[in-house]
């Protein structure tokens, strides 16, 4: 990431041209519907063609772990709270 000269606002540099980018929007994956939306803009880009098969599956791998890792995280604290309830 760099920091646009102009106007001060982090962007990105395109690796190949030097072109900057604008830093894409933070995208909030810290529920599993947050996560779910995400996984249905993956399944629209490469239905629509705008993501690229191989892109969308590694993306679709990457936001499958990250709910397991939500849904685990929940069930792990749940499971914690009534062990401790006994």
């Amino acid at each position: 990431m760099a920091e646009n000269i102009l106007n001060k606002t982090p962007a990105t540099v395109e690796n190949q041209t030097g072109a900057i980018d604008p830093t894409p929007t933070k995208i909030e994956l810290r529920t599993v519907a947050q996560v779910r939306r995400e996984l249905s803009k993956v399944y629209r880009g490469m239905r629509d063609n705008s993501i690229d098969m191989g892109d969308g599956a590694k993306l679709t791998y990457v936001l499958i772990a990250i709910n397991k890792i939500i849904v685990d995280t929940e069930l792990e604290a749940r499971i914690t709270l009534l062990e401790g309830n006994k």
